[in-house]
């Protein structure tokens, strides 16, 4: 009779040792499945997280500022570029930097602002010499 009851608890254990070992391996076969799709997907992932990063960061260090310009300069280049806006009677941009603008002579009013902006460099220049000099 107790070697009965034995069978029956030995037996019982064995079941539930092989469903635990059943289980084990259901879940072992399903997180292998889903590294296996996570390691198909993480390439993807790594090179679009970088390719993100490398497009917001590179454009600082790609593309050189601009530089700045004096007050004249800045006069300057607004006049330049309100000359280079579209004027519809002529059907063009006027002082396009185009071929045919590259071989023109400048005009007079182009001249004249040349001469401004140099004159303007150059009391700046003497400017801050003679404050270094002062401070000297």
């Amino acid at each position: 009779l107790q070697t009965v009851a034995q069978e029956r608890v030995q037996k019982s254990l064995r079941e539930s040792a092989a469903a635990w070992r059943q289980r084990q391996m259901e879940q072992i076969s399903a997180i292998q499945e889903k590294r296996a799709q996570q390691a198909d997907a993480e390439p993807d992932a790594c090179m679009l997280k970088g390719k993100h990063e490398y497009e917001s960061i590179a454009p600082r260090y790609l593309d050189p500022p601009a530089p700045r310009e004096s007050g004249q300069q800045q006069t300057a280049a607004g006049t330049h570029k309100a000359q280079k806006q579209e004027i519809p009677h002529l059907g063009g941009d006027v002082g396009d930097d185009d071929e045919a603008g590259a071989k023109r002579p400048p005009t007079e009013a182009e001249r004249t602002a040349n001469r401004a902006i140099r004159l303007r460099q150059e009391q700046l220049l003497q400017q801050k010499a003679l404050q270094r000099n002062q401070e000297a």
